[in-house]
This record gives structure tokens, C-alpha cells and sequence, in this order.
């Protein structure tokens, strides 16, 4: 039987997918150090390109979001947000933003301000939110991830997860050129 060289073979399959899994570790690694050094010292989020990554911490938006839930909120401009769209918002009670469904738009002299509520609750949140409070328009959300990336986003997170990325790679890619050096000829002696 004659085997078509055109035809991948599992080995280069493998190795296209072994590549593949150590650019999306790379890009995750980058993509965390930016987003860590975006955000010292300042009070906003950090973003890219406009999205904001939060943790859903209570159950206010039940069913919509559960706690734990991983959200992804994009700014918008003030004409884009309509009645029923989620936003996040900064909580002037607290520094955690929070994530609510507008019920309500008013327009007067100061701008433009949102009456909130959560989907969980039975009554509208007590305050006006301004439109320079919004941090954004929830655009997509995953369940059960906020965990893990809560963890990511306190500093002992951000330190142990880079070097295990960056340890990882390295024996990975010792392991390979161990194999490479073994298979060559001229090593062999």
C-alpha cells in the first residue's frame, strides 16, 4: 500500500495542534501582563479595544447571570443604550462596578441617566446611574468562569500564573528539541 505524501500524517496533525495550544498560551500570557499593566493606578477596568472583563458577585441578575458568572461589558456611546440593556456600571456605594438592566432612560439638563434593577430584584435601584458612570453594554457572559479569573485578578494570581505559563512552555519546548537532538545522526556518536 502507497501512502499519498500530500496526506497529512497524525504526526503533523499533532504538531499543528501542538503549535496552535502554544500561541494561545502566549497570547494569554500577553494579554494578561498588558491588561496587569494597564491597570495600575487607575480606577477604571482595563480594556481592549472598547471590552471589559467583570465577575458577577451577587445574584441580582439571576437568572440572566449567576454568581460567579463571567461577563464581558463593551463602552458605548450614549445614543447606542436603550431601555433593557444591561449595563455595567461604577457603584458609587462601593469600588466593585455593578451589572443592571435599564428600566428606565431620563434625559434634563444634567444628561443623560438610567434607572436600574436588577432581574433578581423585586424594586428599581434607588439611584439615577449618570451616563459617565457606565462602564459599558454587557455583550456576552460565561457562566461559572468568574471564579477562576477572580483568582487571575488579585496579584497572587497574576504572579503565580505567568511563570507557570512561562515554565510550561519552557519544558514543553525542551522536551521537543531532547527529541530533535535524539533523532539526530550527529548527536549520536
Amino acid at each position: 500500500m502507497e501512502i499519498d505524501k500530500k496526506t497529512p500524517t497524525i504526526k503533523t496533525i499533532l504538531n499543528i495542534v501542538e503549535n496552535i495550544i502554544i500561541v494561545f498560551l502566549l497570547l494569554i500570557t500577553v494579554i494578561l501582563s498588558y491588561l496587569a499593566i494597564c491597570n495600575i493606578g487607575k480606577d477604571k477596568p482595563p480594556s481592549v479595544m472598547g471590552y471589559s472583563i467583570y465577575i458577577v458577585l451577587s445574584g441580582s441578575m439571576n437568572p440572566s447571570f449567576d454568581t460567579g458568572s463571567l461577563i464581558v461589558s463593551k463602552s458605548t456611546p450614549v445614543e447606542d443604550i436603550k431601555v433593557k440593556d444591561v449595563i455595567t456600571f461604577k457603584d458609587s456605594k462601593s469600588e466593585d462596578a455593578t451589572t443592571h438592566r435599564i428600566v428606565e432612560i431620563k434625559e434634563d439638563d444634567n444628561g443623560v441617566s438610567y434607572i436600574t434593577k436588577g432581574d433578581a430584584n423585586e424594586v428599581n435601584d434607588p439611584k439615577y446611574v449618570p451616563y459617565e458612570d457606565v462602564l459599558g453594554v454587557v455583550k456576552m457572559s460565561i457562566p461559572k468562569v468568574g471564579g477562576g479569573m477572580k483568582f487571575l485578578n488579585e496579584k497572587i494570581g497574576v504572579y503565580i500564573l505567568a511563570p507557570l505559563i512561562g515554565g510550561i512552555l519552557i519544558i514543553y519546548e525542551s522536551i521537543k528539541i531532547i527529541r530533535i537532538i535524539k533523532k539526530d545522526k550527529r548527536f549520536k556518536e
